[in-house]
């Protein structure tokens, strides 16, 4: 009896979770496939994004190509899904047993960026060139991570009217693209400072796009403003000051050694 309740739990938690990221109906004539489109589309990311590490790792710098490298990602990637969930059970002020249902809050998965940069700190010498190799895969992912939660229908936008026509901005699309033009700027460009670059652009794009979104977004103590778009505006003033700081420390060593 003991056995077949705790399998009843375990199929009931895996339906949760499949429930929130719901099946795309792939038809075939009489015959239709259920596809986690959701899933798939975070894992071609993924996978997309790892490919792009080893090819710029080979180039600049082969200390990526590592056991620690690949243990600290790992850890990293564990930490970020797991903190975007567990935000979402704050927000939300749901059960931790809920998990599933409450989805992902992208900045919640900050802390594994946090995590990632300060343990590669510590680890490696060339800390700055691995995190210019690793952080335009953070929209990379992301972006196909948004053509997800289009066909998922979360994160989708307002209704708007146009030409007596009613329908939604698709804000997931939009994002979607504006985070692939974001990885290609942060691959062309040569820059040592793309973490801050990257903060910056996306906290602006971010708070921006908050204004369409038509889903259930928890405001802070129902202001206008959402928590994300909080967020954004902490993450764009602290970026904007960490580079003036930068600079201005740059410029103080240019003008000792001038003197």
């Amino acid at each position: 009896m003991c056995n077949k309740i705790k399998i009843l739990s375990i199929t009931n938690h895996l339906k949760n979770i499949c429930e929130y990221h719901p099946t795309y109906n792939l038809t075939f004539g009489e015959y239709y496939l259920n596809f986690p489109v959701y899933n798939f589309l975070i894992g071609v990311g993924l996978v997309l994004s790892f490919l792009y590490v080893i090819n710029q790792s080979k180039k600049y710098c082969k200390e990526l190509i590592g056991t620690k490298f690949i243990i600290i990602t790992l850890a990293s990637l564990l930490i970020g899904f797991l903190s975007a969930s567990l935000i979402n059970v704050f927000l939300f002020n749901t059960k931790i047993s809920n998990i599933a249902k409450v989805g992902m809050t992208f900045y919640g998965g900050f802390v594994g960026l946090l995590f990632f940069l300060i343990i590669s700190r510590m680890t490696f010498k060339n800390y700055i060139q691995i995190w210019n190799i690793c952080i335009p895969t953070i929209p990379l992912t992301h972006a196909f991570g948004r053509i997800g939660c289009f066909f998922a229908g979360c994160c989708y936008g307002r209704y708007i009217e146009l030409f007596n026509i009613q329908f939604r901005i698709p804000t997931q699309i939009i994002s979607s693209i504006f985070l692939f033009i974001l990885f290609f700027f942060l691959h062309k460009i040569k820059s040592t400072y793309k973490i801050l670059l990257y903060l910056i652009l996306y906290s602006l794009f971010r708070f921006m796009i908050e204004f369409f979104r038509g889903d259930i977004r928890s405001n802070f103590y129902n202001s206008f403003l959402s928590i994300s778009q909080y967020i954004s505006i902490v993450i764009f003033i602290l970026s904007l000051i960490i580079l003036a700081f930068i600079f201005l420390y740059k410029g103080k060593l240019i003008l000792r050694r001038t003197l």
